[in-house]
């Protein structure tokens, strides 16, 4: 089955980076896939390296900059269909070969999960920390240790189910009722992996993502 995947790419002052992480996504050998790149309001002509006339790109640019996380849940919530697959990919980041959304949508057929995270390679050589959790973990996820790294990926309609319990996406918020700007990830990850239960969540160990510690901008450097 050739699942639909929707790659969000959102992104602010990358440029550097961005012509790459493009190049690694509009070269996948994979067919049914669209991407949706999220220009965060950059002002280093970021928008100049889109593909704007490829038909698998759509191209959004902020007036204001949001930070990620209401960028991708915009997307999710407008332009993902239930059962397609939604990738979660940086800007100043990139896929690590021609094939990972064809083995995204392996490991979603052969294993019929909702939610995938994933092992990563880091430009300064290194592997990522990500693992599996147990299942006793899992039981009381939000106290374990955080295991989930790149790429995530998941089932479009998980995230939508999130709205029938927290209408508001009130979890995803501060106190102040403003999208947390960093560790974006976490809620999204937590939210996801609950409502999918153990067993339709899937690590996979097999590194398909290369992540940028180089980037100036990286949260470990900004604000750890």
């Amino acid at each position: 089955m050739k699942n639909k995947i929707n790659v969000i790419v959102p992104f602010y002052n990358c440029k550097t980076y961005l012509e790459t992480c493009v190049s690694s996504i509009m070269t996948q050998k994979y067919e049914n896939f669209h991407v949706y790149f999220i220009d965060d309001c950059s002002n280093d002509d970021s928008w100049s390296v889109l593909p704007h006339e490829d038909n698998r790109a759509t191209c959004i640019k902020n007036e204001i900059n949001l930070t990620a996380l209401p960028n991708i849940h915009k997307a999710v919530m407008e332009f993902c269909e239930p059962d397609s697959i939604v990738v979660l990919c940086d800007g100043d980041d990139k896929l690590i070969n021609k094939n990972v959304l064809s083995f995204i949508n392996n490991i979603y057929n052969e294993k019929d999960c909702w939610f995938q995270y994933g092992q990563s390679l880091w430009s300064d050589g290194r592997r990522g920390f990500a693992s599996a959790y147990s299942e006793e973990e899992f039981n009381n996820l939000r106290k374990a240790i955080y295991r989930v790294s790149h790429i995530r990926s998941f089932r479009a309609g998980v995230y939508h189910k999130i709205k029938e319990q927290d209408p508001e996406f009130s979890q995803f918020k501060d106190k102040n009722g403003q999208f947390y700007k960093s560790c974006y990830d976490v809620p999204i990850v937590w939210s996801l992996m609950e409502l999918s239960g153990y067993k339709r969540c899937y690590f996979n160990d097999v590194p398909l993502y290369l992540y940028n510690r180089e980037n100036p901008l990286n949260d470990d450097k900004v604000n750890q």
